[in-house]
């Protein structure tokens, strides 16, 4: 009878495993389905601060990307929802001193850029940068290549116009702010050497200039007809008053991806740039340009412009021969493809400039 009660005991415990066996079968294949169910079958389309990646037919890829500060709490719930779902992101430098924190007095820079006390870093597989000491700007361990949103500049198919008789020796690009002694783009166009570089080209070289932006701050001239200002030219006719301009002249500091001094390259024209600049100074060479500061800004220029006379500049060539869609968009996707195995198929990736 003992014999008998053992084996009834037996079959029981069997039939406990075997149905506490298939029951967590049957919740595991659950929990799987609902789980791919959770899961973007294709990118959603976003905006700032978040971007698309696209590949050569204008697809969005499986990845996207956080190029500034997260600031707002529908971003925030955005990156946590996403990332719930199973996206991965990269970062990219295209936005003051992002990820760290910037230093714009006009723009709430007095603190960190953090979601749930964490650096922005903790939420990507890799990082496009800008800087020439990338080290002391992302985290370090996190793959990082050196790839910007300007090196996409050719998405807006600019071209040189030979036809276009140069109008002006140089141009200068200054949004305007509530004041001229402050804002977002006054320190961030830097303005102060924008000014001081006008006022020596005009007045101790002589040289007829266009300002766009800023039409009504004070500038120090002796001749103001050397100087046409205006307050705001729409995109493309902004992009032929550079063509008709023998140089741009870059005065930024804290610009992380000055799209104008590509889009300049693009166009044939060479660039003055400030020295000190965060981003693009990978563009400048002999081919391209020449640096400059509040010190040296005669002999800079002179150089420059004698370099255009004696035809030794070749911007447009030099970029197109580094940068843009094809040649960044390889070097993206191999980058993207080494940090995320499971990345798109494709051809190239691009950033959708605009």
């Amino acid at each position: 009878m003992e014999n008998n009660d053992d084996e009834v005991n037996f079959r029981i415990i069997v039939l406990i495993v075997s149905v506490t066996c298939l029951i967590f079968s049957i919740v595991l294949i659950v929990y799987n389905y609902f789980k791919k169910e959770e899961t973007y079958e294709t990118m959603p389309n976003v905006s700032w601060p978040f971007i698309n990646l696209k590949d050569q037919d204008g697809n969005n890829v499986n990845m996207l990307c956080i190029r500034g500060p997260i600031t707002e709490k529908k971003d925030e719930d955005f990156l946590r929802h996403s990332l719930s779902k199973g996206v991965k992101y990269i970062g990219c430098s295209s936005y003051l001193s992002y990820p760290n924190q910037c230093n714009n007095p006009a723009y709430g820079c007095e603190k960190p850029f953090l979601v749930d006390g964490k650096r922005m870093e903790e939420y990507v597989v890799g990082w496009c940068h800008c800087f020439r000491d990338p080290e002391n700007y992302i985290k370090d361990g996190l793959p990082r290549i050196l790839i910007s949103e300007s090196d996409f500049s050719d998405n807006m198919k600019l071209k040189p116009d030979k036809s276009k008789k140069k109008q002006y020796d140089f141009i200068c690009y200054c949004p305007k702010d509530k004041s001229c002694n402050n804002g977002w783009h006054f320190h961030n166009k830097n303005w102060l050497l924008t000014k001081k570089t006008i006022e020596v080209l005009c007045n101790h070289m002589g040289l007829k200039g266009l300002l766009v932006g800023r039409e009504d701050c004070e500038i120090d001239l002796k001749q103001p007809k050397l100087l046409e200002r205006k307050e705001w030219f729409s995109y493309y006719n902004f992009i032929d008053k550079i063509k008709e301009s023998k140089i741009m002249i870059i005065s930024s500091t804290e610009d992380a991806s000055p799209r104008v001094l590509t889009e300049a390259l693009t166009v044939d024209v060479p660039v003055l740039v400030n020295d000190s600049i965060l981003g693009g100074w990978k563009y400048i060479n002999e081919k391209t340009g020449v640096f400059y500061n509040g010190n040296n800004i005669i002999e800079k220029t002179s150089l420059l412009l004698n370099r255009i006379r004696k035809n030794e500049l070749k911007p447009r060539e030099y970029y197109f021969s580094k940068y843009g869609i094809k040649k960044s968009g390889k070097e993206l996707k191999d980058f993207l493809k080494m940090i995320n195995p499971e990345f798109t198929e494709c051809d190239y990736v691009y950033f959708p400039v605009s």
